[in-house]
């Protein structure tokens, strides 16, 4: 039966079912009885349209809960669509029982468009109107009525389906009073990153104990209602740590800390099932009316933020809203490895490079702004199971205010305001690559651009190329790379160029080095944030090519022409280029992969223009050969730029030196007389055993004519060379030109010209006969100090051995009498008796100021006469007579 809602308006409601049925319409006035109307003959009523809607939680819903409603139809009729209303209405507070009319009363409820609309589906979402702190009590409950109207049609009260196997009922949607009165948190006003426990469960309401929080979000803005979060038209902020227990004691008793300080709404998600502990867009939440207030950040920031194993920094923090304590306040530096920051305040601190440490500040430097602390990092254990399984990766800097103030003794992660914590680095050392231009072999003397990278990891490895990174390599024999492998023996790279995030480039020459085989080289890098220099790479650097460069001479005199250069190596071609520079003009072989190639100015040979000189490749790859066409007129040092096939242009380590004649003069040990050997005792560069020397006369040059005499070598170092020279040919009181040839094959002669003195002993006086077995007596006629003044008692002469030298041989011996004397007066020359017994002696005599000559010819003896004798009787007594037979040879 209808019953007269206004005027002649009446509601109609049938049931739920899906059968549209025909009705027609009977009439009854006070005044008479049922009258039938019959125009329309008669009604359609047709399925419920929308047929039900559902909510993604229980039938009953939280008053600062924001619902979404899910309207369906699953009927024939028209669709649904997006220009369809509906509202929430007072259950109840409708005409005559019937809601959803224009004047029932509307709930403390938003509506908003359909999120998404299909001629079948229609979401709706329903949210508490009152703003927080709400003027309506959410802890009061209510009941609503879900209304919907067609874009063609009126309202109608929409049934409900709580499942879908259920069956849609027309009922009340209950909103019940809020499950948490309210909360307590162990902080009262927690900072920025510092864990806080909010406890729910000590106001849970009695008749809601079952509810657990899973999911917990915060929203800043102070105006906000439920209906914002309906609509998504917030902004939330995600704990950065959250941890809660589902059973036990500790249900509802959620660990959180904030990233951004405030003034905070939580919203919890009560709906279990959830993966994460932050609640996804959409989920249906509920919003406490009490905030939770999070301080500002103290400190907000340090530096550095990243560091390398076996360094040590200063690390500075820099306060925010709270002052610092210089002297008191704390850290510990933590791994950041796990989802929340329990590890901040956990008792152990039993992981990572810094385990069980906690850092006092440097009182000295620390003010309320800004403290500093030492941190030291240490080596890379070789276990890691020594260190919890942890050392490089991102670590929390927990630091802990002063606890002299009240509620400041718990760590915080620091960070600022941005929503997430500074994260603090130990990371490997880097660079951890490098290519090199031109590529390797890398090569003693040549310059080589090494660009540095870390090896893949730029995005990921925080550290930074700087130009005052540096850079060596030394003797792989030398050691580890740390400062104190910087020697004599290390060489540094030159900064070229860094993008800082990604490489870095150094130009290095590699040192000249006389070995001729290649060594291993460590290369060491350290970047501007590293205390230790780390290996980067271990490398063979070869002999630089051409390996040598020799001159002959060694020192190319000035004004000689056809001087030879030889370039020796492995691997020389006839496209190799040479260039020839002075070494004071300023000119330089450096050539990197960033310049273009350079033909540097050579040498012009003033006061010439131009400098000739021919390239000879037949002996490659081993040897190409430089002659010097023209000859050189001033002293000058040049240089040798080579570039081979795939290499940079170089200089090689040797010079040509022109100067003055080398060697530069000659000594020799006494005065050169005839017949004497004197030592020629040359001084030079570049001397060796393999040079030779000789004397010319005056008509002869050093490189042809007739040679005076070929002096024998004795005995060299790179500066001196011994020879000794045999003036026996020689004439007296006549000079001869000292030649010298390095290795004998190029002649120079150095002055002075060498004059050869007189010997006036010329002769000696033997005896007539010399018989072995006699006495015989050798006096110097010549001896006259008053003609010959440069005789003296100091002079001295002796007898050797017939095929024996005076330069070398000692006196012979003799059965009796001396075979030396010297001179006893200034009016008697030396005088030697001796007994002979060798077939034959020469005579030597040396005048003080000079060395033994050979005084005339050899003497020979003859045998003594008789040579033997016969006794008779063989065997002879005392006073017995004897017979002797004389008989000769």
């Amino acid at each position: 039966m209808l019953r007269s809602l206004v005027g002649s308006e009446m509601c109609i409601r049938d049931s739920t079912n899906a059968t549209a049925v025909r009705v027609i319409l009977c009439y009854q006035t006070p005044y008479s009885g049922w009258v039938w109307v019959p125009s329309p003959a008669y009604f359609q009523i047709y399925p419920t349209n929308p047929s039900y809607y559902e909510l993604p939680v229980s039938t009953d819903v939280y008053g600062t809960q924001h619902v979404v409603l899910s309207f369906s139809k699953e009927t024939t009729g028209t669709s649904l669509t997006s220009l369809d209303e509906f509202k929430v209405v007072v259950r109840g507070s409708g005409e005559n029982g019937f809601d959803c009319n224009e004047s029932a009363t509307l709930a403390p409820s938003a509506f908003v468009a359909a999120g998404t609309t299909t001629s079948d589906v229609s979401t709706r979402k329903a949210c508490s109107s009152a703003y927080l702190p709400s003027t309506a009590d959410p802890t009061v409950a209510a009941t609503w009525t879900v209304c919907y109207k067609k874009n063609t049609g009126a309202w109608a009260e929409v049934p409900y389906r709580a499942s879908s196997t259920a069956t849609a009922q027309y009922g009340p949607l209950n909103v019940k009073p809020l499950p948490f009165s309210g909360y307590t948190t162990t902080i009262a006003s927690p900072r920025v990153f510092q864990e806080f426990t909010i406890n729910y469960a000590a106001n849970l309401a009695a008749t809601y104990n079952s509810e657990i929080v899973y999911q917990i979000g915060f929203v800043q803005q102070s105006t906000l209602t439920i209906c914002d979060l309906a609509a998504s038209n917030y902004s939330m902020v995600q704990p950065i740590a959250f941890d809660v227990a589902t059973t036990g004691a500790s249900v509802n008793i959620p660990e959180v800390a904030v990233g951004m300080s405030g003034s905070y709404y939580p919203l919890i998600n009560i709906i279990a099932g959830p993966t994460s502990y932050f609640p996804a867009p959409g989920t249906s939440l509920v919003m406490l009316n009490s905030p939770v207030t999070i301080a500002a950040c103290s400190p907000c920031s340090y530096t550095p933020t990243y560091s390398y194993p076996e360094s040590t920094h200063q690390m500075d923090l820099f306060a925010g809203g709270v002052p610092l304590d210089p002297i008191n306040d704390r850290i510990k530096i933590v791994p950041a490895d796990e989802k929340s920051f329990n590890t901040c305040n956990d008792a152990t601190n039993s992981r990572g490079a810094f385990a069980g440490q906690v850092l006092r500040t440097l009182s000295s430097v620390s003010t309320t702004s800004q403290t500093s602390f030492t941190v030291v990092v240490p080596t890379e254990p070789t276990d890691l199971s020594t260190v919890g399984g942890f050392f490089f990766g991102d670590y929390y800097v927990c630091y802990q205010l002063s606890t002299t103030v009240s509620g400041r003794a718990a760590y915080a992660a620091v960070g600022d305001a941005t929503g997430a914590p500074q994260l603090f680095s130990v990371v490997p050392f880097m660079p951890k690559a490098l290519t090199s231009c031109p590529v390797e072999p890398y090569t003693y003397g040549q310059t080589f651009t090494l660009n540095f990278t870390k090896d893949g990891n730029s995005a990921t490895h925080p550290g930074t190329f700087d130009s005052t990174d540096q850079f060596f390599v030394m003797p792989a024999t030398a050691g580890t790379c740390n400062a104190n492998s910087l020697s004599a023996t290390s060489t540094y790279g030159v900064f070229s160029d860094t993008n800082s995030i990604g490489w870095a480039t150094f130009d290095i020459t590699f040192p000249y080095s006389l070995d001729i085989a290649a060594s291993s080289y460590t290369f060491c890098y350290k970047t501007v944030q590293s205390n230790v220099f780390a290996a980067v790479l271990q490398a063979d650097v070869n002999p630089e090519q051409p390996r040598t460069l020799a001159t002959l001479p060694r020192i190319v005199p000035i004004d000689v022409s056809g001087v030879l250069i030889e370039l020796n190596g492995t691997n020389l071609k006839n496209t190799d280029d040479i260039f020839i520079i002075d070494m004071a003009s300023g000119q330089t072989c450096f050539e990197t992969c960033r310049t273009a190639l350079i033909s540097p100015s050579e040498f012009t040979n003033p006061p010439s223009t131009t400098f000739g000189y021919s390239l000879d490749f037949s002996l490659v790859p081993t040897s190409v050969r430089v002659t010097l066409n023209e000859a050189i007129h001033q002293e000058v040092i040049l240089g040798v730029c080579y570039r081979q096939e795939d290499s940079n242009l170089h200089r090689l380590r040797d010079t040509i030196r022109v100067g003055p004649p080398n060697p530069q003069n000659w000594t020799t040990n006494f005065v050169p007389r005839v017949g004497t050997q004197p030592t020629i005792t040359f001084a030079g560069e570049g001397l060796s055993s393999l040079d030779t020397s000789k004397l010319v006369p005056l008509t002869s040059t050093c490189s042809s004519g007739p040679v005076t005499t070929t002096n024998a070598y004795v005995t060299s170092n790179t500066t001196t060379s011994d020879f000794t020279s045999n003036l026996e040919g020689t004439t007296a009181n006549t000079q001869y030109r000292v030649c010298y040839s390095f290795g004998g094959n190029w002649w120079v002669e150095v002055a002075p010209l060498m004059t050869v003195f007189p010997n006036p002993i010329a002769s000696y006086t033997p005896p007539n006969t010399r018989m072995i077995g006699r006495a015989t007596e050798v006096t110097f006629p010549d001896f006259n100090i008053t003609t010959h003044p440069e005789l003296s008692t100091a002079d001295e002469a002796k007898v050797v051995c017939g095929t024996c030298s005076c330069f070398t041989s000692t006196a012979i011996a003799t059965p009796y009498g001396s075979t030396t004397s010297s001179v006893p007066t200034a009016a008697v020359g030396p005088f030697i008796r001796m007994g002979l017994n060798e077939s034959a002696y020469t005579v030597c005599y040396r005048i003080s100021d000079s060395g033994f000559a050979k005084i005339g010819a050899s003497f020979s003896t003859v045998a003594t006469q008789p040579a033997a004798a016969t006794l008779v009787p063989a065997t002879a007594y005392k006073g017995q007579r004897l017979q002797f037979t004389l008989t000769s040879s």
